[in-house]
């Protein structure tokens, strides 16, 4: 249960920048449709992050359930590297190919392969809408921000600047350390890499981000050196 509310949690969160994206998008150049954002409509983008979430969790329950081929060919290795009885763990176990007894041969576990694709399809739609989002704010913005004044527009550039960055930092700690986690099986590599090294990049996700907003947006690094330098002038 706990693995299934974790991948929906990581769904989730690229589905809220994939939003974000787009609302930054509606925002630069069809203001006059910002209606989608309030209101009834509100809720459709809160089912849009919900559905992903639940498709990632179902993802995983059904295409990376454990079955007697998976728990034995992950027997050894959590025995010999992390000193644990298999059964006695919450996972979910993806193994692409199965050995053909008495043959040289394998087989594709199809029924896990789904499982990627799922998990593939997900990610590969969220990205997509960010790309396009960040490629069009890019060379467009200035056009469309040159009747605004002065403020408006440094804020705009702003803002830019911190979804740039804010392509950048999941691309790093969220979509890269997992695409390495689901496509090592498929090239059926004998490695023992502990992925939990990988995956911890993604607890950094929330701080990184929230640093993102406080470096470029002026006013909220202000705001946030006011509040240290008074703090530190109550403890002195």
């Amino acid at each position: 249960m706990f693995m299934l509310v974790q991948g929906a949690l990581y769904a989730s969160t690229i589905a809220l920048l994939a939003v974000q994206f787009t609302y930054r998008y509606v925002t630069v150049f069809k203001a006059q449709k910002l209606y989608y954002f309030q209101g009834f409509y509100f809720f459709f983008w809160i089912l849009y992050v919900i559905w992903f979430a639940f498709e990632w969790a179902m993802g995983l329950y059904y295409f990376a359930s454990l079955d007697d081929y998976s728990i034995e060919y992950m027997r050894a290795e959590m025995k010999d590297f992390y000193k644990l009885n298999i059964d006695q763990t919450t996972n979910f176990i993806v193994v692409v190919y199965e050995s053909i007894p008495q043959s040289t041969n394998a087989k594709v576990r199809w029924w896990n392969l789904c499982c990627t694709f799922n998990m593939t399809f997900v990610m590969c739609f969220q990205y997509s809408i960010m790309i396009y989002c960040g490629r069009q704010l890019y060379y467009d913005m200035n056009e469309k921000i040159s009747n605004l004044s002065k403020q408006l527009r440094k804020l705009h550039r702003q803002i830019f600047k911190t979804l740039v960055l804010q392509i950048t930092t999941p691309t790093i700690v969220l979509f890269s350390p997992l695409v390495f986690t689901l496509y090592a099986p498929l090239f059926d590599l004998r490695l023992s890499v502990p992925t939990g090294v990988f995956l911890s990049g993604f607890s950094l996700y929330p701080a990184l981000d929230a640093f993102v907003l406080m470096y470029v947006i002026t006013d909220y690094r202000k705001a946030f050196q006011i509040i240290f330098t008074t703090d530190r002038l109550l403890l002195v």
